[in-house]
C-alpha cells in the first residue's frame, strides 16, 4: 500500500513537471 501511495505521489511530480516543460516551450 505504501509503495503504490508513493508511486502517485511521484506520478504528481512527474506531471507538474511536465506542465513547466510545456509552458516553458510554448513561451
Amino acid at each position: 500500500m505504501s509503495s503504490r501511495q508513493g508511486s502517485f505521489k511521484n506520478q504528481s511530480q512527474l506531471r507538474s513537471c511536465f506542465s513547466l516543460m510545456a509552458t516553458a516551450i510554448k513561451k
